[in-house]
This record gives C-alpha cells, structure tokens and sequence, in this order.
C-alpha cells in the first residue's frame, strides 16, 4: 500500500528455436572459416586475417611476420598411397604446426598443399628462425600407412609486413 516492493517473480524459459538457430549461424560461420579437414583456418580466414593485420600494422604500427609452408611433391603422396593417406598427411601437418606455434599464432591453409602463418610482433631474423624449425619439424613428422612411413618436405618463405602491403603483396612475396 506505501509503494515498496515486497517480493518479486523471475520466470525462466528456453528459447529451444532461438538457441538452435544461435548455434546454427555459429556452426555455419565456423564451417566457413575453418578447413573442415585439417581444423585451421582456410583461405578466406586467411585473407580476414591478413587485413586486419595489415589495419593494425597501419594503425597502430603492430608488425607481423607471415611464413609460407609449401608441401614439396604432395601430389606423389596422392597418386601413390591413396587421397585419403594424403589427407592424414595434411591433418599430421596441421596437428604438428598447432603444436609448436603460439596460441595467438594464425595458422591457416589456403590451398591444397600449402600452409600460411600469420606471427604477430614478431622481428624477421626471429620469424626466420621459426620458419627453419618449422621446415626441420615437417621433415622429421611422419604417419605410417601399410608399413610404410610416409613423410614429406616443404619449401617455406617469409616475410615482414611492410608500408602499403595488401594481403596479395604479402602472399606473393613469401611465394617467391
């Protein structure tokens, strides 16, 4: 009667349709973004990434460094033991490469046989020591399928963001 509350009545309910959409769209952007074989980030994860990077590089003067992985003769692996050895070879290089980056490493792979990660804050005589460790790591990793062991080498380049790189610039350098 004098205006104050006395008691108050909260009511919870799930929204089942609303949370099953919710984690449709996050399942649809994750599938997206990520290589659904290997679990790293694909080509367009790549790219986002690659500008947004280069944004604070421009911004903020945040440098990055970026190591190309290039699978030497991959396609052997195909035609000889099979697609899906070759698929066990990619995922045994992503899981190899998940283990030994930084968690604020972005590891991703934009074509078939080739990786790129991006390192932040990182120098280049310190990003060219990690892109030859990473090199010895690919070589000395390796599955074994029918009794065979089954390994690969890699071709790697690197570089450091420079003034008016673009994604294309970048990629192109660590190709070259």
């Amino acid at each position: 009667s004098n205006g104050a509350i006395t008691g108050c009545i909260e009511t919870f309910a799930e929204s089942y349709a609303q949370s099953q959409v919710l984690q449709e769209l996050w399942q649809t952007n994750e599938a997206g973004m990520t290589d659904l074989l290997v679990g790293v980030g694909n080509e367009r994860f790549c790219e986002i990434n690659l500008s947004t990077r280069i944004y604070e590089f421009n911004t903020f003067n945040v440098g990055f460094g970026v190591i190309l992985i290039d699978l030497d003769l991959f396609k052997n692996i195909n035609t000889t033991y099979g697609e899906k050895t070759g698929d066990d070879v990619l995922i045994m290089i992503a899981r190899t490469l998940s283990g030994v980056m930084r968690k604020l490493d972005i590891i991703t792979r934009p074509e078939n046989d080739e990786f790129v990660i991006i390192v932040p804050n990182m120098p280049a005589d310190v990003l060219k020591k990690v892109a030859d460790r990473l090199r010895i790591l690919v070589k000395n990793s390796f599955i074994e399928s029918n009794d065979a062991k089954i390994a690969v080498t890699a071709s790697l380049g690197a570089t450091v963001v420079k003034a008016g790189d673009t994604p294309a610039s970048i990629l192109d350098r660590v190709h070259a």
